[in-house]
């Protein structure tokens, strides 16, 4: 049974016997486990590369699925459908938009502010789907996404200091052809963002250690979103 010469009856003992029993069920033992951590590592590397898909297909975004007719916001930062809209950004996101065609396949779209009639080129990782092109587009909303447009120039930044959080940097901004009582209180990152020259000149005015670590950690996000942007 286990070599030798069994040509000849031979005699062996029950122990014999119950030590091959053994030995065999001990293999099918070690085999059954072996086959069941082979399922189980192909059952972790399929959850794996599924868990992968999935946050490739959440960092994507909703790219490639606009259509023509689509109505879209547009990030409020580097909006190339608004190049004119130089200074303080009011809101994160402007429009809404109409997609109004695929410019260049299949990242680049064309679309037009409501209530305008000049299309502009948009990536479309800086888009946002809001509604299909059954959307009613009354004069109120016209009117608040033209409301996007208009310019707000940095004149001067007059102080600084924290929000309530005690954390964020705010600066006292002055816009040209607004008056004094009308000069608004605006996040640090915002206004560097938007005026980065302006931004560093009072810094090194002021030359307060904490006002000049506070930009030091802003320029440190923007230049990493910036990085994320351009991925």
């Amino acid at each position: 049974m286990c070599g030798g010469d069994f040509s000849a009856p031979t005699t062996v003992s029950e122990r014999y016997l119950l030590d091959i029993e053994r030995a065999a069920f001990a293999s099918l033992c070690r085999e059954r486990k072996s086959l069941e951590r082979m399922h189980e590592a192909a059952r972790d590397k399929e959850e794996e590369n599924r868990r992968k898909r999935a946050r490739q297909e959440a960092h994507k975004g909703p790219g490639m699925r606009f259509n023509v007719g689509d109505y879209v916001m547009v990030s409020a930062v580097k909006n190339q459908a608004n190049r004119q809209r130089h200074s303080k950004v009011m809101v994160r996101w402007q429009g809404p938009y109409e997609v109004v065609r695929v410019a260049e396949p299949p990242a680049i779209f064309e679309v037009r502010l409501v209530g305008t009639t000049t299309p502009k080129k948009v990536h479309w990782q800086k888009m946002r789907r809001i509604a299909g092109p059954g959307l009613f587009v009354s004069q109120a909303v016209q009117n608040s996404a033209l409301h996007d447009l208009q310019r707000f120039l940095v004149e001067s930044i007059d102080d600084w200091g924290y929000d309530d959080d005690g954390e964020t940097v705010k600066v006292l901004v002055r816009w040209q052809g607004y008056d004094e009582s009308e000069r608004t209180w605006e996040p640090l990152q915002q206004v560097y963002e938007d005026v980065a020259v302006i931004t560093q000149k009072y810094v090194d005015t002021v030359n307060d250690p904490g006002l000049t670590a506070a930009l030091e950690e802003v320029k440190i996000r923007v230049a990493d979103k910036t990085s994320s942007d351009d991925e």
